[in-house]
């Protein structure tokens, strides 16, 4: 099982009690022996600060059921997203996404997942800050392992990178489907 190289602070103290109760080992980071093979993966969650804990808490759980001997270091960019029917406001500590932003543009990172949130109904171009998700994409594509997006991230990332435009079915449909490229020359997918 993999460890997990965590700093207590205002976004892990509220979960770090769970995961060491399910069995998570959680070390410092800065005790890391610089022989112990380590990944370093940033975690981008977009979604409100009052839904975040429980999330983060179970990828981190996740993460850490990796059977590889290896101490994972993750860094949380919490963000902040303000929703309402037709708008979306994504937002944070500047000096916090400026450091993520160094750290990416320095290769400090083996990898990034960006999680989902809670705005999947607004179109692309009503979500204000967008761009502090699209920026992040960018410097992992140049310089980490790439970006595993989940959910609405996904849906983000393939927006900006390949054009895919997103559409709101009349009901969530939640899974893994077979699909078919409608259209090359428009990037069109379509469920099988």
């Amino acid at each position: 099982m993999a460890t997990l190289a965590l700093e207590k602070n205002k976004i892990t103290e509220p979960y770090i009690g769970t995961l060491e109760q399910w069995g998570v080992t959680i070390v410092d980071p800065n005790q890391i022996p610089a022989d112990q093979p380590i990944v370093r993966t940033l975690i981008v969650d977009p979604m409100p600060l009052t839904s975040q804990a429980s999330v983060q808490r179970n990828l981190l759980n996740t993460l850490a059921a990796n059977p590889k001997d290896i101490t994972i270091v993750p860094d949380i960019l919490a963000l902040d997203v303000e929703v309402d029917n037709e708008t979306a406001a994504i937002s944070g500590d500047k000096t916090q996404i400026q450091w993520v932003q160094s750290r990416l543009n320095q290769g400090h990172y083996d990898s990034v997942i960006a999680l989902g949130g809670s705005f999947d109904h607004v179109d692309y171009d009503r979500i204000e800050g967008l761009n502090i998700l699209t920026d992040i994409f960018d410097s992992a594509a140049r310089n980490a392992g790439g970006t595993f997006g989940v959910c609405l991230s996904s849906m983000i990332a393939l927006h900006h990178f390949h054009g895919v435009e997103k559409r709101v079915n009349g009901e969530k449909i939640i899974g893994v489907f077979d699909n078919k490229i409608v259209s090359e020359t428009t990037n069109r997918v379509a469920l099988a």
